[in-house]
Order: C-alpha cells, then sequence, then structure tokens
C-alpha cells in the first residue's frame, strides 16, 4: 500500500506541474536540476562538507547567523561540486573522432527536441 500511494502521489504532483514545465528551468529551479544531474557526486561531497562544516559551527558557535552562513555555504559548495563534475563528464576537451570509408553511416533517428527539464528526469 505504501508503494501505491506514493506512485499515486508522484502521478498527482506530475499532474499539477505539467503547465509549469517550463519555467521549472528558470531561477533556483535551474539549479536544483544541475545538482539533481550530478546527484551521486553531490550526495558524497553533502556527506563530507556536513562533517566539516559541523566542526566549524562547533568552533564559531551554533548561533543563527552562523548556522544560516555555513548551510548558504554548504549549498553553494555543492552546487560548485556539480558544476565542476558536470563539466568533467561532458568531456570539452575531447575532439569527436573523424569518420573513416570503412565505418558503415547510421541511419538518423527522428526524436522529438528534448526539454532541459526533461534530461534531468
Amino acid at each position: 500500500m505504501r508503494v501505491l500511494h506514493f506512485l499515486a502521489l508522484a502521478y498527482l504532483v506530475l499532474s499539477l506541474i505539467e503547465p509549469y514545465r517550463q519555467r521549472l528551468d528558470r531561477g533556483a529551479g535551474h539549479l536544483l536540476i544541475l545538482i539533481g544531474r550530478q546527484s551521486l557526486a553531490a550526495f558524497l561531497a553533502s556527506v563530507v562538507l556536513a562533517r566539516l562544516l559541523g566542526t566549524v559551527a562547533e568552533m564559531a558557535g551554533r548561533s543563527e547567523p552562523v548556522i544560516a552562513l555555513l548551510n548558504l555555504t554548504g549549498f553553494a559548495l555543492i552546487l560548485g561540486v556539480a558544476v565542476v563534475v558536470g563539466w568533467f563528464k561532458s568531456a570539452p576537451w575531447a575532439k569527436p573522432t573523424p569518420r573513416t570509408e570503412a565505418q558503415p553511416q547510421a541511419e538518423p533517428v527522428a526524436t522529438a527536441p528534448p526539454t532541459r527539464v526533461r534530461e534531468a528526469s
């Protein structure tokens, strides 16, 4: 029943956000998409950052401004990790390999143009 409940909620949420799908890829939504694309690296970085920033919080005192600053710093660092890992995975330094005559030409496949939001899911 829990799995069925989860699937029903997921269907409901996806149905409700469909009209706003294009707007989700702007502003803070785009930042969350960038982190979601590199979720493993972001998770591993957040584990390390939680320990380090927790130590800094103990040394600096656990006041509200310090905790708020450390949370914003942690989010910025996780976003930075996601951007760097995405850059490395995109291999911008790699040149496309030249085609030789021995390689057969692949038939072009007609696909719908992907939206940036659908790439993340």
